[in-house]
């Protein structure tokens, strides 16, 4: 039997997890749009639903020098590209009804992943492959040197360079 105290506690946590909503203005290109956050997800732009059903997010041009990022929302058949102000980062990681990647400074080639996405009919899982690919250490190059030179032990020379 659960303490009445815990119940209540939980009971008003849950609500209001539930019940919250976090709504994160941007623009996609000129227009002007608001994410909203809740147990589900909508982006709209005025009184027009872009998105509803979002599969993962994906930060791109992130940086403490910049004001602004773009939050990318992946969806079935549809990839949207949302620039928001780098404050509302927190807000969209706390969210956790969908993995939120981050691909770096560069943006990613939205367009070819897209075309190749709807023409493959790709699933959330291999979209998260494409942002976490997993890397194969099996086959490690870690004794390759790139100058082409093979490396020299320092204690087989003495201090004035000869052997």
């Amino acid at each position: 039997m659960l303490n009445p105290i815990f119940y209540y506690i939980l009971k008003k946590y849950l609500r209001f997890v539930l019940t919250t909503k976090m709504e994160i203005p941007g623009t996609i290109g000129s227009k002007q749009v608001v994410a909203t956050l809740s147990p589900s997800f909508s982006l709209n732009c005025k009184n027009k639903v872009l998105m509803s059903n979002v599969w993962l997010g994906c930060f791109q041009r992130v940086s403490s020098q910049l004001k602004q990022c773009d939050i990318v929302w992946i969806g079935d058949n549809e990839v949207l590209v949302q620039t928001i102000d780098t404050k509302y980062i927190d807000t969209i990681k706390q969210w956790k009804q969908i993995p939120i990647h981050n691909i770096g400074l560069d943006p990613g080639p939205w367009t070819l992943w897209k075309r190749t996405a709807k023409k493959q009919q790709w699933t959330a899982e291999q979209w998260i492959e494409l942002l976490n690919p997993t890397v194969d250490c099996s086959d490690s190059d870690s004794s390759w040197n790139p100058d082409g030179e093979e490396e020299y032990d320092s204690a087989e020379y003495d201090s004035d360079g000869s052997e």
